[in-house]
């Protein structure tokens, strides 16, 4: 019991309770807080000086405070305060003189151009099969953000001639480094219209399949440089990746305009560069021929949304 009771005294608390000042203590406390002592510098944080009060003053010494406007003059008042915040987020408008050449009222040019494709004249030997890729490869506008065709597809048309014209073009574009595909057109008659359909996406399928992307070249190498051919040739161009650039190689005489309304050979597709849908992409980028050059342009069609008239058993949507 007597060693219990001994450790059990001898125990310390982690929070030491505070000692009690004394009389002297007391009073030079008393005397700091009055102010009427400074606080001396080994005074520890039990010791510090609390902020003085100001002395109470009386009601009359108080401003009474200023009475709110009413009626007209509290309108006045809010007016010119909102007048003066206002200001700070608008200017004064322009003078009449001045109004018309604002920016505000100018009206905006026209954010599309108008469709056009370049015809260059393409020099070739005597037999008439060797074409100078490299003309081909540096005269076609490239596609945007696009520093070099990435790779060339060859398409020919049915017939000797441009079958062996492609295989010239492979063989130039493999000795200038260049990753070439060669696909065939097949001799279709005028009214096959299944026929026309499977060629073009059996095509444009297999060259996505030999690593077509938006950086490469379609070369349509034609038989004739007919209507039907530039056709066949634009809708080859615009499936593929929402379309890559097409330089049609033509052996005809004559110009035959690429913005004019074409249509493929059974009349299953048409195509227009001028349409505003197509909003001026022209996959046809160049022409090459025997012909001297020149460059073919054509104004983009006014859009003009579409409004069909109800008939009278049709009822409107209910949403817009």
């Amino acid at each position: 019991r007597v060693c219990g009771t001994a450790r059990a005294s001898l125990r310390v608390s982690p929070f030491p309770r505070a000692r009690q000042a004394t009389s002297s203590e007391a009073m030079e406390l008393s005397d700091v807080a009055a102010g009427t002592t400074a606080v001396p510098r080994f005074a520890t944080s039990a010791t510090f000086a609390p902020p003085k009060r100001p002395a109470a003053s009386s009601a009359q010494d108080v401003p009474p405070p200023p009475a709110p406007p009413v009626g007209a003059a509290a309108g006045k008042q809010q007016s010119a305060a909102t007048q003066a915040f206002c200001s700070n987020f608008t200017r004064a408008l322009p003078s009449d003189e001045a109004a018309a050449d604002s920016l505000f009222h100018r009206r905006p040019e026209a954010v599309l151009a108008d469709p056009s494709v370049p015809y260059f004249q393409l020099a070739t030997e005597a037999d008439g099969d060797a074409i100078d890729i490299s003309a081909v490869l540096s005269r076609t506008p490239l596609p945007k953000g696009a520093d070099a065709f990435s790779s060339l597809h060859v398409v020919a048309a049915p017939g000797d001639a441009a079958a062996a014209r492609a295989s010239y073009v492979r063989a130039a574009a493999e000795r200038a480094g260049k990753k070439v595909s060669t696909y065939s057109w097949p001799a279709l008659r005028a009214d096959d219209v299944d026929g026309e359909y499977k060629a073009l996406f059996d095509i444009t399928s297999d060259m996505i399949l030999r690593g077509a992307d938006r950086a490469s070249l379609l070369v349509f190498v034609a038989a004739e440089g007919s209507e039907h051919e530039l056709a066949t040739a634009a809708i080859l161009g615009m499936l593929p990746f929402r379309g890559v650039q097409v330089a049609f190689l033509s052996p005809a005489t004559g110009y035959v305009d690429p913005l004019g309304r074409l249509r493929t050979a059974s009349g299953l597709f048409e195509y227009a560069a001028e349409q505003p849908e197509r909003m001026g992409r022209c996959p046809l980028a160049a022409m090459f021929g025997p012909l001297p050059d020149r460059v073919f342009c054509r104004a983009l069609a006014r859009w003009r949304p579409l409004k069909p008239a109800c008939l009278p058993e049709e009822k409107p949507a209910p949403f817009k």
